[in-house]
């Protein structure tokens, strides 16, 4: 496995939390759920209109719903990433959806700072979403750490 093949896997790991994540969060903004479901399957990465979607919407939204739109457009920069995935490239993400997503409903709905959905998002993250990329972590570290054993032994013998 080169390189490139490790930190490839490792996004996709991360996508794959962040999508989780994402989908959650979209639960609770009613109406837009089926079009952020859409706009996060792995069909949705390979469109190229996917992005002018993701534009076009953001245009008409306020608040939760917005907040939900940009933490897919950060999904698919993370997606597109070809660099290693660090812990700044997917935080913003799920801080827009725990502060941003389910505070601002909250506060729609009366609850006030740290309400019950921004609590709920803030759970479903450390319970669900931060162990997959902390495993993700743990599983990329270990094959680089590999494939660095495997190039020293290559250049010894």
């Amino acid at each position: 496995m080169t390189d490139q093949q490790i930190k490839s896997e490792h996004r996709d790991r991360v996508v794959h939390a962040c999508r989780l994540a994402i989908n959650h969060a979209a639960l609770l903004c009613g109406a837009m759920q089926g079009f952020v479901e859409r706009l996060t399957s792995d069909e949705a990465f390979g469109r190229p209109d996917s992005l002018v979607k993701i534009e076009d919407c953001k245009l008409g939204l306020d608040s939760a719903e917005l907040h939900l739109i940009l933490a897919v457009e950060k999904l698919y920069k993370i997606h597109r990433k070809k660099k290693q995935v660090d812990h700044h490239h997917y935080n913003d993400l799920l801080v827009l959806l725990w502060n941003g997503v389910g505070d601002r409903l909250d506060r729609r709905n009366g609850a006030g700072l740290n309400g019950p959905l921004q609590s709920g998002e803030q759970k479903y993250q450390n319970e669900i979403v931060m162990p997959l990329i902390q495993k993700s972590f743990e599983i990329f570290k270990a094959a680089q750490r590999n494939l660095r054993n495997e190039s020293k032994v290559a250049a010894n013998n």
